[in-house]
């Protein structure tokens, strides 16, 4: 297929795309098929109130389309809605005959209060849009099923958003929050209880939630902070921010960084993604390849396994440290308790504090430099194929050469953790 054939298809079928999202009123701009384009339209606006005396039930189900949607919490005991319609039209005439047939719909169902407007009925010219302004008791539990607009909720019983196109922003809600949407922002402050998020291309900030975060999110990022409950997410391609969440954390991400500070337990899977974590209080599972890792103050066992990963840690006071990578370097300071590493083609630094476990390096084509504690005694081997191990200590140390060049120390330091190190084809730097 030749290239203008390839652009005339393109054109056909874009042109078929925004007739039909005319014919249903999904694009802004005014249209109408006898008339052509309506240069002049001007927006009408109209209003209508309704109000729902009690008894009623406690759920309220919102069905709107191209507009804003606001629904507030507050002590009554009644339900207060004003439908703002605003329609763009040649002239007043024309846009209160369609205010005359737009109208909203109230059903008391023995569930719930079920709202929404006549839209569907309007077959032609939906160049219109219609706002909810819902004043309702505290503890009612809303749903809200709308498209192209923003939603806002504040001070409800429970919330349950579906707005495909439009932000969503909500605040002490005392009860779940379920939030599906795309393209906008989501906001949510001071939830009583768990959340849960469905997002694409958008910017999710969460904060104050007592109970559990669940979120999906495609190509944005996420902020969350002072979640008490577990945090679950799965989010390619999204930068993440964490704070102050002390339960656990398990995070699915790729090609963006993530930073958590003063979080829980924490398990990482991740491709291509840069991790930063400082004051983690249990354990730290990173899964990872063709990142960089920083971990600052962790208090519980670490895992990292991966390859090309960078990875510097300070103040790993865990049980057990294990790490296997490639490519790149390791760095770890002041650390503590049983450690193995993995690790070849890289640089690898280790300064120890006092050992309260074994340390047992197999490394290929890496140089090793070992900080010694200064004045302890812990059984030493480091042996080097095709290189040297360089002993800077003041203590006796035994050698051997033919290939590969081995030294042994402190053997008579019977009961103290070892230490092993072993490489191939690069120098042991060993000093205080």
């Amino acid at each position: 297929m030749r290239a203008r054939e390839v652009i005339l298809l393109l054109f056909i079928i874009a042109a078929g795309v925004t007739v039909h999202e005319i014919q249903h009123g999904n694009l802004p701009i005014f249209w109408d098929f006898e008339e052509g384009i309506l240069w002049n339209a001007e927006e009408f606006s109209f209003e209508e109130t309704l109000t729902v005396e009690p008894p009623f039930p406690t759920d309220l189900a919102v069905q709107n389309a191209h507009g804003r949607v606001d629904v507030q919490g507050a002590e009554t005991d009644r339900i207060t809605i004003t439908l703002t319609k605003r329609i763009y039209r040649k002239n007043e005439a024309d846009a209160r005959a369609v205010s005359d047939r737009l109208r909203a719909v109230l059903r008391k169902d023995p569930g719930r209060v079920f709202l929404s407007t006549t839209r569907d009925e309007i077959k032609k010219r939906r160049n219109f849009e219609t706002d909810f302004q819902i004043v309702c008791p505290a503890r009612m539990a809303v749903t809200v099923d709308n498209s192209y607009g923003d939603v806002m909720a504040v001070g409800l019983g429970a919330l349950s958003v579906d707005n495909p196109h439009g932000t969503v922003s909500a605040s002490d809600v005392s009860g779940p929050v379920s939030v599906i949407n795309g393209y906008q922002d989501v906001e949510l402050l001071r939830c009583g209880a768990d959340v849960s998020i469905d997002s694409r291309h958008s910017k999710i900030t969460v904060r104050e939630v007592q109970g559990k975060l669940h979120l999906i999110q495609r190509y944005g990022s996420i902020q969350f902070e002072k979640i008490t409950g577990e945090v679950e997410i799965d989010a390619p391609h999204t930068d993440i921010t964490g704070l102050d969440s002390p339960s656990a954390l398990k995070i699915a991400n790729s090609y963006e960084p993530i930073r958590l500070t003063n979080s829980g337990p924490v398990r990482i899977e991740a491709d291509h993604s840069d991790f930063e974590a400082e004051n983690i209080r249990g354990n730290c599972e990173v899964r990872d390849s063709y990142g960089r890792i920083r971990l600052t103050d962790v208090e519980g066992s670490l895992l990292i396994d991966g390859r090309s990963l960078s990875v510097t840690g300070q103040k790993l006071r865990g049980a057990d440290i294990q790490i296997t990578s490639s490519y790149e370097s390791v760095d770890l300071k002041e650390f503590s308790g049983r450690t193995t590493i993995r690790l070849s083609h890289a640089d690898l630094a280790l300064t120890p504090t006092l050992l309260s476990g074994p340390i047992d390096v197999q490394a290929e084509y890496t140089g090793i430099h070992f900080y010694w504690p200064k004045g302890e005694r812990y059984p030493l081997e480091a042996r080097s194929r095709g290189g040297r191990v360089n002993w800077n200590l003041d203590a006796p140390s035994q050698t051997e050469g033919n290939g590969t060049f081995i030294l042994r120390a402190f053997a008579d330091a019977v009961g103290k953790p070892e230490v092993k190190l072993a490489t191939t084809y690069e120098d042991i730097v060993i000093e205080e």
